[in-house]
Parts: C-alpha cells; structure tokens; sequence
C-alpha cells in the first residue's frame, strides 16, 4: 500500500492490520484443526493396531506416537473394556 498523506496512514493502519488478524485467526483455527483430526486418525489407528495385538514398537513406527502413548492407550482401553465387561 502506497501511503501518500503520512496523517492519513494512521486512520488507515488499524483497519488493515484488522483485516490481517482475521486472516491469521482463521488460518490457526484451520491448522489446529486439521492437527487434531491427524492425531485423532493417529489414535484410531493406533486402538485398531492394539485390538489386533500389534506390538507397541510397530504402533509407534506406524503411527508416530511414542512408546508412552501407547503404553498409555493400552491401559485405558483395558480399563474401559473391563468396565464394560462388568
């Protein structure tokens, strides 16, 4: 933008600079979207792969969580599983 009027530029600042925000916001609300559906398709991959008894080692190749995660995964489905058994 080519400011001519160095008083004008001021009044003309705030609503660009507001046009930028809500360009960025949108792209952060986008990619944080699309992260938490990557690592919710991560999970889901990595539950399948548990209930067909793959080993924690092939899950993290496979899935890119780490040993800890899986491990963690593990008991939580045991637990729920054992709760609803019950």
């Amino acid at each position: 933008m080519v400011v001519r009027n160095w008083r004008n530029w001021k009044l003309l600042r705030p609503a660009n600079e507001d046009i930028i925000t809500v360009r960025n916001d949108a792209f952060s609300y986008d990619s944080q979207l699309r992260a938490e559906g990557k690592a919710e398709e991560r999970l889901g991959m990595a539950k399948r792969m548990i209930e067909d008894g793959e080993p924690n080692e092939r899950i993290a190749r496979y899935t890119g969580l780490a040993i800890e995660e899986i491990e963690a995964l593990r008991i939580k489905m045991r637990a729920s599983s054992s709760a609803a058994s019950s």
